[in-house]
Formats: C-alpha cells, structure tokens, sequence
C-alpha cells in the first residue's frame, strides 16, 4: 500500500471510543473536519492507518497503481543486474537536504534551499486547485495552468502520507496517556516527552507509518529522526486549530493576525484579556502588498497597503468541547478544555453556522456594507494610532487623557502639523474609534511620521515616542 498508489472511495465508520480518528471529511473548499463517520477517498496511507485503528469501511470501489521498477547494473558483479524502485526527485531532493545541511538553522542559505525543496512539491500540485493568478497579457484573472512536473498521482501520495504519518502519532499518543492541544501539517503540541522514543516503544505493527517515515529519513540525510522540538515551555492559550500562543515559550500560531512587531510577553497578557472579554475580539492595523491586478489597472508600484482588520479569538468548532460537569464558574477563560470529535461533517457544518450567526448582518436593501478603514500612508496610520491611544479605555503612549476638551480640539491639534490632505478626520470618524479594543502596532519610523512625533513631543512633553515609533 505505501509503495504503489491505492484510491479507495468509501464510507466509514470509526469506533465510538477513537480519540482521534484519521479520515478528513471536507466541509467548504478549503476546510476538513475529523469525523467518526462520513464517505471519502482515501490513500493508501490514510487506509492503513484507518484500519489500523479498526475502522470500519463499505467500499464502492478501489483503483491501485503499482509502483515502477527499473533495473541498474551491479558494481560488485559485472553483468548482473539488480531490480530497484523508481525514485522521483530523489537525487535532487538529496543534493537540496545535502547543501541545506552544509548551514545552520536561520542561515539565509539554509532557508533558500529549504524554498528550493518546496519549490518542487509546489510545482507538483500546481494547477491542481482552481487558484488563479494576474494575467499582464489580458489584463484579467486567469487560472494557474500545470507545470512540467505537475501530477495529481504523487501530490495526493505525498500529502496523504505525511497526514497519515501525523495521525498515526496522534492515535499512539491518546493510547499511552497523552495530550494533544493543536494540530497541523507540519506539527503538533503535546505534553509527552520524548515521543519518538516512546512511540518506538510500541509493537512495530502500530506505528508503521513512522517507520516507513524514518527509513525515507535515513535514507535522504543520514538521519532517521522523525520528530524535531521546535519550542518547549510551560503554558499555552489556545483558541482554534491554527491558533496558539505559548507563555512561557515562543509558540506563535496567530492565523489571521500579523504578530510582528509586538513583544511576546505583551501579546500574552492581551490575549488573555480579550478572551475573557464578552465579544473575544479585537482590531489591528493588517498590511499587504499591492496586488498585480491592481498595479495593472490604476499603475504604481509594489507599495504596501495598511487596513484595520478585525479578529475574533472564537473556536473553529472541529470537534466538540467537552464542558465539565457541575461547573458553577462563569469566566472559564483560563481553562483548557478536553474535546471529542464530531459523528460526522453534517454536526459541524451545523456548529459552525450557529457560531457565525451573532456576526451575521440581516439582509436589507437599505443597509450598507461595513468597511474597514484603509490607510493612505504610514503618516495617516501614526495619526489615526495617536487618536486610538488617546481614546482608549486606558490610554497609550504615556497620554493622560485629558489633554483635549472636544473631538474638535483634538482635530485641530492635528491639522497644526498634518495637511487635510495627507490624513482626512472628522469628528464622526474620531467617535467611531472610541474605546474600541484594539491593539495598536508600532508606527514606522518614516521622516512624515518623525516630524509627526517630533510636534507631538514639542506640544505634549509627557508623550512618549519610544512606545509609539517601531525601533529596529
């Protein structure tokens, strides 16, 4: 089954008691879910494993392809000839780890030969997906066409397995006692240590995945370790499948929000805050480069664009929380919560429209779109960050809040360094921002917002610069 490619199209069914069972079911597009029940195609990977953890299947149908074999001369003895497998990208694959290896790890040279081995599993899938990329020639949209080495066989292979090898581990870690926090593709948070070791412990017929994951190790760098430690350290927050924060290591999984530029130890004790609060979310200044269709069309340069972007620190619903009983606390904020997994697809579709419905705007021909505020420059961003920290709850930048009477005193203390033209206020946009919770990113230092502070630091003494500039 892992030497040849398998396809099987099925129903399943898990046993009651599975902690974590191992067939993804999609939901949308983009997201799976992990149920007990469902129908899929699987790999071969993702069939053994299933069985391995006595699911049960129905199979409407299966389709196997052999793996190819080709023969090479003996060096030891002439003219015999010796039957090998057919490795694709193997030599390639090997030069890349070698030269990968030659530099420490944060080395720029080994992050760019670590893009080069991504690279070609990159171009395997390309043109799988319906992802789409500008067009200069027509000036539209277009659909990413396949490249020369784009093959449906080998990137359903290569995903599968490292999916399978992953849930394997998972499956061992819940049979010897073990917590799993989070999970992805290319890792997970437990509180075992010294997992491989462990796992290696097991019956050779309970973790075959993670040998047929070692051997392709060893035989690549020499190597045969399966698991790296990336961070260790007490404490954790956590609120969906990509979103963790450590708090006493330097675990940072915040999809969806652009952590850089804040200290870890602040971002803590914020996150703590927000999800004790009601709403659990926040705003926060999002940047991104121009796009290429919009170079095209109204032309300029490769800039960066800046929006408020809002978050919410909400459960993904993927699997079931599992509440304790009897509990009479009302803020279980800083618990961390056991969870089952969904009987299938159908149960978290459900959880998940009834989550999203508190955000759902009713439909009204009268009622308009909400827009997040966009930034023309990063001197509007200094200016629109000053009002937020003088209007929050607890105000910022050492601002004792009481440095301005009116909304309109406070514009026209801008106005007295800041063209009308460069930043646009008005005593309604100003209001609007009034103790919202958001967290305020570092200001890049540029000469339009020096100056900016510079006046600041001339007409309010006490202001401090160093908590408002971004220092590099």
């Amino acid at each position: 089954m892992l030497d040849g490619y398998l396809i099987v199209n099925t129903t399943f069914q898990f046993p009651e008691e599975t902690k974590y069972p191992s067939i993804p079911c999609y939901i949308d597009k983009s997201a799976t879910v992990y149920p007990l029940a469902g129908s899929a195609l699987l790999t071969g990977p993702e069939y053994l494993l299933a069985r391995n953890q006595k699911c049960w299947f129905n199979i409407k149908s299966a389709f196997y392809i052999p793996s190819r074999t080709r023969f090479i001369k003996s060096k030891e003895a002439e003219g015999v000839r010796i039957k090998t497998k057919t490795k694709p990208f193997y030599e390639i694959i090997s030069k890349i780890q070698a030269k990968r290896r030659e530099h420490p790890k944060g080395h720029i040279l080994n992050l760019l030969y670590k893009e080069m081995g991504n690279s070609i599993y990159g171009n395997v899938v390309r043109g799988i997906s319906n992802k789409k990329r500008f067009d200069p020639k027509s000036g539209q949209m277009v659909k990413m066409g396949a490249s020369e080495i784009s093959n449906p066989i080998f990137a359903s292979w290569i995903t599968a397995f490292i999916r399978s090898v992953i849930g394997e581990c998972l499956h061992n870690i819940a049979k010897i006692g073990g917590k799993v926090v989070s999970v992805t593709t290319d890792g997970f948070l437990t509180d075992l240590d010294r997992l491989e070791e462990k796992l290696l412990k097991l019956d050779q017929s309970q973790i075959p995945l993670l040998l047929k994951y070692r051997e392709l190790r060893q035989d690549l760098c020499g190597n045969p370790s399966a698991l790296e430690i990336k961070h260790s350290g007490k404490g954790i927050i956590s609120w969906t499948t990509r979103g963790q924060l450590g708090i006493e290591s330097k675990v940072k999984a915040t999809t969806g929000f652009q952590s850089a530029g804040y200290d870890h130890p602040s971002l803590v004790e914020f996150f703590k805050e927000i999800l004790a609060s009601d709403n659990k979310m926040f705003e926060f200044t999002q940047t991104r480069i121009r796009g290429a269709n919009d170079i095209f069309k109204k032309g300029g340069h490769v800039t960066k664009t800046m929006r408020d972007q809002m978050f919410r620190m909400l459960y993904d619903n993927r699997r079931q929380i599992v509440e304790p009983e009897n509990n009479t606390e009302t803020n279980m904020s800083d618990k961390l919560f056991d969870s089952t997994p969904l009987f299938n697809k159908l149960d978290c579709l459900k959880q998940r429209f009834l989550s999203r419905l508190p955000f759902s705007l009713p439909f009204h021909k009268n009622t308009s779109k909400t827009r997040t505020s966009k930034y023309k420059s990063y001197l509007d961003v200094a200016v629109r960050n000053f009002i937020k920290g003088y209007l929050s709850k607890e105000t910022c930048f050492g601002l004792k809040g009481d440095e301005f009477k009116t909304y309109k005193d406070l514009m026209n203390f801008i106005y007295g360094n800041v063209s009308a033209k460069d930043v646009r206020l008005s005593k309604q946009s100003i209001s609007n921002l009034k103790h919202r919770k958001i967290i305020l990113r570092p200001v890049l230092k540029t000469k339009e917002t020096l100056e900016f502070c510079k006046y600041l630091k001339e007409k309010l003494p006490h202001f401090n610069e160093e908590l408002f500039l971004k220092i590099y």
